[in-house]
């Protein structure tokens, strides 16, 4: 499963998962490099930043704001 970093709120990030259900996971067992907007998941035994789906969102993200209010 997969999870966005929304914000992070002093030691914790508070994260939308696939079905849009607010987490709360430790800041601390994120990697260092972790922060909002970030799509995360967690493989074996730690957590793991998906840099390709974060470029991805980050790419519509953008491209809908363009769309929005131009520029």
């Amino acid at each position: 499963m997969y999870y966005i970093i929304d914000r992070m709120e002093g030691s914790l990030a508070v994260c939308e998962s696939e079905s849009g259900e607010m987490v709360h996971l430790t800041a601390a067992l994120l990697p260092s490099d972790a922060g909002e907007g970030d799509v995360i998941f967690f493989s074996g035994d730690s957590w793991q930043i998906d840099r390709q789906a974060t470029l991805l969102r980050r790419e519509r993200v953008d491209e809908k704001r363009r769309r929005l209010f131009g520029g």
